[in-house]
């Protein structure tokens, strides 16, 4: 009897980089969708319960000129990534004839342009999980796993809000992956990223 070749792998059989880019496109693409849907609900008078404490320490970094938030209920890092959001909207508006001065500025631009920037940390993040599973086995497993992140309700809903959640989770993400690269690559910048990441989530 003749034995029987045994088929390769399914990754490699069938996963050719242009069908792996193209499913990964397809992927992103849903996660943003996903995540952009509906982005303007209850702004600017029926916002999530603690959008409010992030946005107004964010605008009293814009009024006051001061980087201290004056409160530690909430990780400062996130505080911060709102104000520059603030700061950009502000300045594109006040170009566009929007506003004139701070006293102006419209609270319901602030919300959707966080909101906007949540929802891309929130897709980014489906993108490393992908090279984390990538990393981790093989692109299909990649593909599987960011398939899931980006359908995944609870990600996608807090991806709609101003908060804490997704923006850690993405550090999260990036602290395990840049780790895991650390671990393979064995150099001093390497790790100096990872190390740099790990410290981010923490703030």
């Amino acid at each position: 009897m003749h034995a029987v070749s045994a088929a390769p792998p399914f990754n490699q059989a069938r996963w050719t980089p242009s069908l792996h880019r193209t499913l990964l496109t397809i992927i992103l693409t849903v996660a943003l969708a996903a995540r952009l849907w509906f982005l303007s609900t209850g702004v600017p008078h029926a916002v999530g319960i603690d959008e409010p404490a992030i946005v107004d320490r964010a605008l009293g970094i814009l009024n006051t000129g001061s980087w201290n938030t004056h409160a530690f209920d909430y990780p400062s890092l996130v505080i911060y990534l709102h104000a520059l959001v603030a700061i950009v909207r502000f300045l594109l508006g006040a170009a566009r004839g929007e506003w004139a001065s701070l006293a102006d500025f419209d609270i319901g631009a602030i919300l959707l342009a966080g909101r906007f920037v949540t929802a891309l940390i929130g897709t980014a993040t489906v993108w490393m999980t992908w090279r984390v599973g990538r990393l981790l086995h093989s692109p299909a497993l990649g593909l599987v796993a960011a398939a899931q992140l980006a359908l995944l309700s609870l990600h996608v809903r807090e991806s709609h809000f101003i908060l804490t959640d997704v923006p850690v989770t993405a550090l999260c993400i990036l602290a395990l992956w840049l780790s895991l690269r650390a671990s393979t690559l064995h150099t001093v910048a390497a790790f100096a990223w990872a190390g740099a990441a790990i410290g981010l989530t923490a703030a």
